[in-house]
């Protein structure tokens, strides 16, 4: 009779063992399950907050969720091979915040799809904090995006009313041209003269 109890006991003991295992095996799974989504948004998310700034903003489709290298500037576009877009976006992020990004910088983060220790070259990642913190002044709350439109629409009109009668294309614009350009539209007292600069090489 005690030895059938004992037995009893001992396979309760190790059915309660045996759920506990597996209701043990189960959450782990689901812990690990979790943690592998939240990193894949989180990757989603770097990818998506970078290409919408500097891919989508410029005549991309829709959101880029993955790695995608920074369109290439042709020199129809502009024969100095930058985009001037992004540039001035550049330089009204230096005017509004004080904070320098150069665009050899933005260029660098976007030529290579992995750091140097193998992991995925994220915004977000804690290595890019220049970047980061320009794609949130733009993007979140957007100020700094919508701001830089009405900016970009102002050049135009300046650059219009200062160089009337003279036919240079956007693709002939150097960066020291975009520099005047963008000191221009900040300080009504800066003589504008992109004429000389082009005669000058710049």
């Amino acid at each position: 009779m005690k030895f059938s109890n004992k037995r009893k006991n001992l396979i309760v003991l190790l059915a309660v063992v045996l759920v506990g295992a597996i209701l043990g095996a189960i959450c782990i799974h689901k812990y690990f399950e979790r943690k592998i989504e939240m990193e894949q948004e989180r990757t989603k998310n770097a990818y998506e907050l970078a290409n919408w700034i500097f891919w989508y903003a410029e005549g991309g489709a829709g959101p880029i969720t993955s790695y995608r290298p920074f369109r290439e500037i042709f020199p129809e576009e502009n024969i100095f091979e930058i985009c001037r877009l992004t540039y001035l976006f550049l330089k009204f992020y230096e005017r509004e915040t004080g904070n320098m990004l150069s665009y050899e910088t933005v260029m660098d983060y976007f030529s290579q799809e992995f750091e140097q220790d193998g992991s995925l070259r994220l915004i977000n990642n804690g290595k890019h904090p220049e970047m980061l913190a320009f794609a949130e002044w733009a993007f979140d709350p957007p100020q700094g995006y919508f701001q830089y439109w009405r900016d970009i629409d102002a050049i135009r009109d300046l650059y219009l009313e200062t160089h009337e009668g003279v036919d240079l294309p956007w693709s002939a614009f150097s960066p020291k041209m975009l520099d005047a350009l963008a000191r221009a539209e900040a300080d009504p007292d800066y003589v504008l003269d992109l004429t000389s600069l082009q005669q000058a090489g710049y």
